[in-house]
């Protein structure tokens, strides 16, 4: 790194800031491992600071202070104004993922709302009108996400589905522990959907393996989707029905970046990448 730097004025290195709760999450994990291999390739070393969501310009302030060549700001949701009025006033190159501030066009977004339409299609078509979300705390705290897709999709078919907030998942560390307790109060209550949706595909895996603990057979029984297309989806069994996410975002955003560091002048268009579902064998026909 150092001898590039020396040649072309530069340090060679890329900031990411990100949410500190994308650490623990496999998919995010996963695709700031990307950003890190992609940037790699072309020479540059990678600085992650996770922010938390108070007080949050000291890590990225930190970033800068180093001499980053460029950021790529990670947020899931909106930050503070404080966050958003701070980076606006940066004049080095910064891509957005997920998130980016209202008319930027140099953001890498995914169409989550196309892969969650065509699972309640899917679902739809094989009968299934009693169905339930199981939201994590994100969905709860944060409108407008997958549940709120998954919401009007089934509002269009005159389906009402069904939420309960007593019955969600706090974090991904202590999913082992919560989703088997609603799994048991569904069953004891008798009041378990015909089909159940998780939020992610960890939790997925984790509500089947509750399921047939309790003799209940997938998906014979009760449908389960997921959500994300993690590496073990086709090897639980039954193998997971879910929507893939476009990884290659990762990539994009650094690659985008990366034009940026070259040219800073360079046009950009907000790529908009679409998920998609991916049918196997934990759903099928609604039970009679």
């Amino acid at each position: 790194y150092l001898s590039r730097a020396l040649v072309g004025c530069k340090s060679m290195t890329v900031g990411l800031v990100i949410n500190p709760v994308m650490f623990s999450t496999p998919i995010h994990a996963e695709r700031i491992s990307i950003i890190e291999k992609t940037a790699q390739k072309s020479g540059y070393f990678i600085y992650i600071v996770g922010k938390p969501y108070q007080n949050e310009i000291e890590p990225i302030q930190g970033l800068l202070d180093r001499r980053v060549d460029g950021l790529i700001v990670y947020f899931a949701t909106e930050p503070s104004k404080e966050i958003v009025d701070f980076l606006s006033k940066q004049t080095i190159p910064i891509v957005y993922m997920d998130w980016a501030p209202s008319g930027c066009t140099r953001c890498v977004k995914i169409n989550r709302k196309m892969g969650i339409c065509q699972i309640v299609e899917h679902l739809v078509q094989f009968g299934h009108r009693n169905v339930q979300y199981i939201p994590s705390a994100y969905d709860l705290e944060h409108p407008g996400g997958k549940l709120s897709h998954y919401q009007e999709a089934f509002a269009s078919h005159g389906i009402d589905l069904k939420v309960d907030s007593h019955l969600s998942i706090s974090c991904d560390e202590v999913i082992k522990r919560e989703i088997p307790q609603i799994i048991n109060q569904l069953i004891a209550e008798k009041k378990l959907p015909s089909a159940l949706i998780m939020p992610n595909d960890y939790a997925a895996q984790t509500a089947i393996a509750s399921l047939q603990d309790a003799g209940v057979r997938v998906p014979e029984q009760i449908s389960v989707v997921g959500f994300d297309n993690l590496n073990f989806a086709d090897v639980v069994r039954p193998a997971l029905t879910t929507v893939r996410q476009p990884i290659e975002r990762a990539s994009k955003a650094f690659e985008l970046l990366e034009s940026l560091m070259k040219d800073s002048e360079v046009g950009a268009e907000m790529l908009n990448l679409p998920c998609e579902m991916v049918v196997r064998q934990s759903t099928g026909p609604a039970p009679v």
